[in-house]
């Protein structure tokens, strides 16, 4: 296409990274959307684990919260933005958790699985459930790791896994065209992808696979599952109308269904359609979810295809109501953080931590349950209701994490600015406001609104929003207020607007 412009660049940022920063927003516009995907699509990742590791050496402290703090670090500041903005999407995909206390110290354990999804963001889909499916955490919360036949154990094999791998990681629970529209039959009736007798099957084919553990018991987490052929079922199944013939062995068996499973013709409408709603809208139309499932299945599942054909179509661009999604809260954090140019002043980043204590409900791997945080076909009572929009992002208790972030975001403002009175604090984030005190005392109201719109706004201000600016400055300069409280005032009643909580 051609040159972009200011808004154009910062919504294209605000799908591919954890929020637009002006100066990216500027530096997109001069190399062009081509250069800047290549560029993600090649440079070094950053891993979690290692992050991890040094940040637990450095304080000399195991916390909870240094995992997910981790995770803001590289959200906030890493340059492999794409990449961590993919993997996010797909840990709402490919879904494990630590709700419930799955065991005791789990940020070492889940941090090693979230960089699976970091490492294989940009390869292919089959690739990645592979490495998911024998992944010693997965293996654990969805019990399949020690999984035995009926022919050891007497009883059928876990069939946990073997529902949801379908269910919820490839096909889908109905049969889906590529538009990603269900198929009906004659009665007008959803087509049920699988059955009870391919759930049983599967179970059979994933016995046999177990965790590494030394001898002293601590099971291995960052070593792949092993498979035990004495605890493998060797009979013939059947799933999915494939037969899988008797006396095969496990990995054999895995691998020749993960080509079923991708291959299956609603495994690529089904995840297209749901990474479109983690990065772009949550209502694509059924033309864009096509031509992302065509890329999908020409390419056999490569995700860099798949990304690519998300970021570059038409409809990145579209504004109006199907051409957005609410962010959610944790999302909602990173673009306030990055919109005012955040920054910690510890060598290794450590500002993240004080972040995630302050949003102990909102971790990454954190769900309730394999189903992910919210219902993706929820919609909404009120006028998106009446319009039919789906806004998975504000079902459950999202409506109290607003107001938790809201709060949050006041007292970055008034009490985390670089001209705060805790600018000493290493373990702080802190946001700079340097530049709106500046612009508003050398040029005024109306450049100030117009700093606060390019930041937040993408450079575009609903006249009712600026409106409401003019009317907190007009207000707060006849009062005889400081400068900077009325700069603070602007700030948070736009960051709290529904214009900057919704990424459309």
């Amino acid at each position: 296409m051609s040159e972009l412009t200011y808004w154009q660049a910062a919504r294209f940022l605000d799908c591919a990274t954890f929020g637009p920063r002006q100066e990216d927003i500027v530096a997109l516009q001069n190399s062009g959307v081509d250069n800047w995907l290549q560029h993600q699509l090649t440079i070094d990742a950053n891993e979690h684990f290692p992050h991890l590791d040094a940040k637990q050496l450095t304080n000399g402290n195991v916390w909870p919260e240094q995992r997910n703090a981790t995770w803001f670090d590289f959200a906030l500041w890493g340059e492999d933005q794409l990449r961590q903005r993919v993997a996010y999407a797909l840990s709402q995909i490919l879904v494990v958790s630590n709700v419930g206390e799955l065991m005791e110290k789990p940020d070492r354990p889940l941090a090693t699985y979230y960089d699976l999804l970091v490492k294989y963001a940009f390869g292919n889909y089959r690739e990645l459930l592979y490495h998911v499916s024998i992944s010693p955490f997965m293996g654990e919360f969805l019990t399949h790791a020690g999984n035995k036949s009926r022919a050891v154990t007497g009883v059928d094999p876990d069939q946990n896994y073997a529902r949801e791998v379908m269910q919820l990681f490839t096909l889908g629970l109905n049969k889906l065209n590529m538009w990603g529209e269900p198929i009906l039959d004659g009665d007008g009736n959803p087509v049920p992808n699988f059955t009870e007798d391919d759930v049983e099957n599967l179970a059979k084919l994933f016995t046999g696979w177990r965790r590494h553990t030394p001898l002293t018991h601590n099971i291995n987490w960052r070593t792949p599952m092993y498979v035990d052929e004495i605890n493998h079922d060797t009979t013939e199944k059947v799933v999915l109308g494939h037969i899988f013939p008797a006396n095969v062995d496990a990995e054999s068996e895995l691998l020749a269904l993960l080509d079923i499973l991708v291959d299956h013709p609603s495994t690529a409408p089904n995840i297209s359609k749901f990474l479109i709603t983690k990065l772009v809208t949550s209502n694509p139309s059924s033309e864009y979810v096509y031509r992302v499932s065509t890329a999908f299945r020409n390419t056999g599942g490569e995700l860099s295809a798949v990304i690519q054909a998300i970021l570059t179509d038409e409809e990145v661009y579209r504004q109006d109501h199907y051409g957005a999604r609410v962010r959610e809260s944790r999302l909602h954090a990173t673009a306030f953080l990055r919109a005012l140019d955040c920054f910690t002043v510890r060598d290794i980043a450590d500002g993240g931590l004080s972040l995630e204590r302050t949003f102990p409900y909102l971790k990454v791997l954190g769900a309730n349950s394999v189903f992910n945080f919210y219902d993706r076909d929820f919609i909404p009572p009120g006028p998106l209701g009446d319009r039919e929009l789906l806004a998975p992002e504000l079902d459950g208790g999202e409506w109290l994490d607003m107001v938790k972030v809201s709060n949050w975001m006041y007292e970055q403002i008034w009490i985390k600015a670089e001209d705060s009175r805790k600018s000493g604090r290493k373990h702080f984030i802190y946001v700079r406001l340097n530049p709106f005190f500046d612009i508003a005392k050398q040029e005024g109201e109306k450049a100030l609104i117009d700093l606060i719109a390019m930041r937040f706004c993408k450079g575009q201000m609903t006249a009712r929003l600026r409106r409401a600016l003019e009317g907190i400055f007009a207000f707060h300069s006849s009062d005889g207020a400081d400068l900077k409280q009325t700069v603070r005032q602007m700030i948070y009643f736009t960051s709290t607007s529904s214009e900057f909580r919704v990424q459309g």
